[in-house]
């Protein structure tokens, strides 16, 4: 199986803002020029959320918040959206 995901985590992760050994949080490439849009995701190689465990959905929460707090400490937007799309890659971000 060849993920783009799982490759982007076996380097150097550029645009980091934190990690641990279950999740990435980091900021999207430049080219895309959205400067709060921030990928957060599992390092296993996970699917679909029915492959989460439970642990990881515990941690889950803990990280949206990372990224809320991040946006928030540099912008002062009038929402944040989450979503999970994982079209051209399934790996979920």
């Amino acid at each position: 199986m060849n993920c783009k995901i799982c490759d982007i985590h076996k380097k150097d992760i550029e645009n980091i803002i934190d990690k641990n050994n279950t999740y990435v949080l980091r900021h999207s490439e430049f080219s895309k020029n959205s400067p709060y849009y921030l990928y957060l995701e599992p390092i296993r190689h996970i699917e679909s959320y029915s492959e989460f465990s439970t642990e990881e959905f515990q941690e889950l929460g803990i990280w949206i918040q990372k990224a809320v707090q991040w946006i928030y400490k540099f912008s002062k937007p009038k929402k944040i959206y989450t979503v999970t799309i994982s079209e051209a890659v399934s790996h979920i971000h």
